[in-house]
């Protein structure tokens, strides 16, 4: 029977499964949970918002890009009535939907979201926080993918500044930020300061960075400094895989 306590728990559930990668189980209990919400409370209740949200960001991690987009819109529109513009909740779904516009590669529709939903957080948050690093970084993952690299640069190096000092440089989404920045060096043929990025991400446990080191000494025609990252990061592959370190070439291994 519907109930609103079955609902709440096919809600609960559905954030459960998500917890646990399960998202294909998310994406029916959330579905059910918008279903009951809509008959008890009506379909413009904040409950239904909240589901559409997750549901949206489900159908976005299972790789369903046009049902994200539809969920994420009905959450928005739902939120900004309930809400108004200037509200976290708003800003929250706007990131959401940016992230899935950028997934379908329509990169004019994501910045504006990522704009709003950066004026509104750095309006109600706290001037570190990392809810504004995240929407600083994802506006400049666009502007790189537009090959706007001063735009680019620009909200990189506000977002890596917030990262180092609320999460450290030992933090894998600082370092997804600095690589980020030296990506956009090496889009500009500026390898100097890219591999000094790279360097430091490496230096931070961001191995899968030597190849890309590698490729670079590779193309300023520094060819044993190529060779020896390279082969640093195969070593770093071939333990990954489970194999124990050796001093000899893991390649060496792979032929006998």
């Amino acid at each position: 029977p519907i109930s609103e306590s079955r609902g709440t728990i096919c809600y609960k559930l559905a954030n459960c499964y998500v917890e646990v990668n399960r998202h294909e189980d998310a994406v029916l209990m959330y579905r059910e949970a918008i279903m009951i919400q809509s008959q008890i409370f009506g379909a413009d209740h904040l409950s239904v918002a909240n589901s559409l949200h997750n549901l949206g960001n489900c159908y976005r991690d299972v790789g369903d890009f046009d049902k994200s987009a539809d969920c994420l819109s009905k959450s928005l529109s739902l939120s900004t009535a309930a809400f108004g513009d200037d509200h976290e909740d708003v800003a929250d779904t706007c990131h959401c939907l940016a992230v899935t516009m950028t997934s379908r590669c329509e990169l004019d529709d994501a910045i504006p979201l990522f704009e709003r939903a950066l004026a509104v957080r750095r309006k109600k948050l706290v001037g570190q926080d990392t809810n504004i690093a995240s929407s600083l970084y994802n506006l400049a993952v666009v502007f790189q993918m537009k090959g706007q690299w001063n735009n680019a640069m620009r909200y990189c190096k506000e977002a890596l500044k917030i990262q180092r000092l609320s999460l450290g440089d030992d933090n894998p989404v600082t370092s997804r930020t600095l690589e980020c920045i030296g990506n956009i060096h090496k889009d500009r043929r500026d390898f100097e300061n890219a591999l000094d990025c790279f360097s430091s991400c490496v230096s931070h446990g961001n191995f899968k960075l030597q190849r890309e080191i590698a490729v670079i000494y590779q193309f300023r025609g520094e060819q044993e400094k190529a060779n020896e990252m390279f082969f640093k990061a195969t070593l770093h592959a071939w333990e990954q895989l489970g194999f124990p370190k050796s001093k000899e070439d893991p390649r060496k291994e792979m032929e006998s």
